[in-house]
């Protein structure tokens, strides 16, 4: 913590790191993290090694900007309600498939990480997605934690004819378990 947020208590500090590092003969720093983007021109007039082989933003300028088509369509949903509503309508779209078709849905999890040093530990799972055709459902799970799973969820993952695919889907499926079924639940993979 510090009294101010300008950097004039740190300024001492970087001088003799940069003349320690020229005395034993190492290398000024290629990289400095930072959490604030205003701190860049301060720590460049102290270490000129940060301004080498930077290739600036507008390189890529004529690239055209990334926008989410406007036929695709994205749901947050964060109740036991909401969630069992939105995956209704996913399945209700196995009540129309031969009974020798599958549901092909793309499936991630996400969660948060704690990077302190030392700690390197992974929370409980944040967010669901599911997406089919051109719908996405953004299903918030981690307020739930304490709550009961909603019903919906689990039948789709144990729904034999949803096939889920993505990066590492059994994983998701195997952390899912773990967080809220303890193994009472035998997943199909």
């Amino acid at each position: 913590m510090v009294a101010t947020k300008a950097h004039a208590q740190s300024e001492y500090a970087l001088k003799q790191m940069l003349e320690s590092l020229k005395m034993y003969g190492h290398d000024e720093p290629w990289t400095f993290y930072t959490d604030n983007i205003s701190d860049k021109a301060f720590l460049k007039k102290f270490f000129p090694s940060l301004k080498l082989c930077i290739t600036p933003i507008d390189k890529f300028s004529e690239l055209p900007e990334f926008k989410i088509p406007t036929h695709i369509q994205i749901f947050k949903k964060s109740s036991v309600s909401q969630i069992e509503i939105a995956l209704a309508t996913i399945q209700e779209l196995l009540v129309e498939l031969p009974e020798s078709e599958n549901l092909t849905i793309g499936f991630d999890l996400e969660w948060n990480v704690d990077i302190t040093p030392g700690k390197g530990r992974h929370g409980k799972t944040a967010v669901a997605m599911i997406a089919h055709d051109n719908i996405i459902y953004l299903l918030q799970i981690a307020q739930l934690h304490g709550n009961k799973f909603p019903r919906a969820l689990t039948n789709f993952h144990l729904e034999p004819h949803i096939v889920k695919v993505g990066s590492r889907i059994k994983s998701d499926l195997q952390r899912l378990q773990r967080e809220w079924f303890r193994k009472r639940i035998l997943w199909i993979y």
